[in-house]
Order: structure tokens, then C-alpha cells, then sequence
């Protein structure tokens, strides 16, 4: 024999709801009373209590073995990279003397790259160094924030210096400055026979034969020359930072200049 079960009616299955929810014969909500319900809650109170307290615990341990000044490892960089300015997507700087606007933007960039480097900034901002030492300021058990660099103003540069400059960098002539800049290491002394290798060239022949276009650099190569950025000593011995650059034998001619 088939029993066929009696359908419930909208209203029959609405009041099993509010039931459910809440049984006022029992005094249970959603199936549990308040024991329970509160037994529930003080679990997952401790459980995840705990776990917030763990995470805690591990991140600050963590924290006390680093330091918010210097990397913890500092074995991976042994001497520090170069990047050039203006600062490029792909690292050429391609630009069309008699098209302003190509080369107009590498002009903001440099302008905006040197800027905090004006008399003025430096005075305020950094000391004067002694050339030939390394300006070092020990902390002495007192945190010693924030340091003062060297200073490097900006008329040190010369010709590419951008002041009072009708050319743009060189730009508007065809013999634009290229700056090559020296990305800090931390802990790092400059050492005698430490040199980095830059080679200046165009992309392709035709642009180092081109007499429009010279390759330049803006980095010095004689002690004398040196900024105080780049003119180190340890221990009573001078230790520079040599940055050689080579040219392909067909562009000798083209040798760049240097500043300061």
C-alpha cells in the first residue's frame, strides 16, 4: 500500500520556521538553547583567541630579528648595481634632436632628479665632508636617526648640471648627458681594484656615426675630479669607486666627456 504524504500548506511550513527560530515551548533558538549556544560561542572565542595570539607571538619573535635600518642578509650584493637617469621603460634613451617632444620628457625627469640636489637642499640636509675618509656615524648605543650623507651639489656636474643650461642637458644639440647613478649597499667600502665597467654605445651603427649624436656620461674617472660621494678611504688608504667606460673600436672619436 502507497502512504501518500500529506502536503504541507504555506502556512504550516511558516510556522515550522518561526518554531525553529525560536520555540517557545522549549526556549530553544534554532535548535539550541542559551547553555549551548553560549558554550559554542566561548569556544570559538578561545580557538580563534588563541590562534590570533600565536600569529602574534611568531610575528613579534620574528620582528626581533630583523632591524628596521639595515637588511638582515646582506650577502647577495657584493659590490652595488648602476642605473642611469633619466630612467627609462627599456634603459635606452632615444631621442630626435629636431623632435622636442622626445626628448622633452628625459629634460623633466633629470630636472626632477636633481632637484634635491641644489646648493641650497644639500646645505640644509647633509654635511660637508672631508675628501678621502669615509664619513661614518656610529650610533654609540643610542640610535643615531636620521644620518646625514655627503654633501654633492649640484654645480659639481658642469655642463650637466641643467642650470642656467640653453641646451637641455645637451639635449637640444644632439650631445645629451647621461647620469649613471650607484644604487647603495649597505655596509659597503669601497676598495682599490673595485671597478664597475659601463660601455657607451649607440643601438645601432648608425647611431654612434651619426655626427648629430655623441655618446656621453656624467661620472669623473680622475681622483682629483672625485665628488666626496665616490671618494672613499678605510684605514688611512684611498679607495675609490672606478667606473671605466669602453667604446667600440669604431667610435673612439666619440669618446665621452666627463663631469665634474
Amino acid at each position: 500500500m502507497v502512504i501518500q504524504k500529506e502536503k504541507k500548506s504555506c502556512g504550516q511550513v511558516v510556522e515550522e520556521w518561526k518554531e525553529f527560530v525560536w520555540n517557545p515551548r522549549t526556549h530553544q533558538f534554532m535548535g539550541r538553547t542559551g547553555t549551548s549556544w553560549a558554550f559554542i560561542l566561548l569556544f570559538y572565542l578561545v580557538f580563534y583567541g588563541f590562534l590570533t595570539a600565536m600569529f602574534t607571538l611568531t610575528m613579534w619573535v620574528m620582528l626581533q630579528t630583523v632591524s628596521d635600518h639595515t637588511p638582515k642578509y646582506q650577502d647577495r650584493l657584493a659590490t652595488p648595481g648602476l642605473m642611469i637617469r633619466p630612467k627609462t621603460e627599456n634603459l635606452d634613451v632615444i631621442v630626435n634632436v629636431s623632435d622636442a617632444e622626445s626628448w622633452d620628457q628625459h629634460v623633466q625627469k633629470l630636472n626632477k632628479f636633481l632637484e634635491p640636489y641644489n646648493d641650497s637642499i644639500q646645505a640644509q640636509k647633509n654635511d660637508v665632508c672631508r675628501p678621502g675618509r669615509y664619513y661614518e656615524q656610529p650610533d654609540n648605543g643610542v640610535l643615531n636617526y636620521p644620518k646625514r650623507a655627503c654633501q654633492f651639489n649640484r654645480t659639481q656636474l658642469g655642463n650637466c648640471s641643467g642650470l642656467g643650461d640653453p641646451t637641455h642637458y645637451g639635449y637640444s644639440t644632439g650631445q645629451p648627458c647621461v647620469f649613471i647613478k650607484m644604487n647603495r649597499v649597505i655596509n659597503f667600502y669601497a676598495g682599490a681594484n673595485q671597478s664597475m665597467n659601463v660601455t657607451c654605445v649607440g643601438k645601432r651603427p648608425l647611431h654612434y656615426r651619426d655626427k648629430g649624436v655623441r655618446v656621453g656620461a656624467t661620472v669623473t674617472r680622475t681622483p682629483k675630479g672625485l665628488p666626496p660621494l665616490l671618494l672613499l678611504s678605510r684605514m688611512q688608504e684611498l679607495a675609490l669607486v672606478w667606473i671605466d667606460t669602453r667604446l667600440p673600436d669604431s667610435t673612439q672619436a666619440l669618446a665621452p666627456g666627463f663631469y665634474p
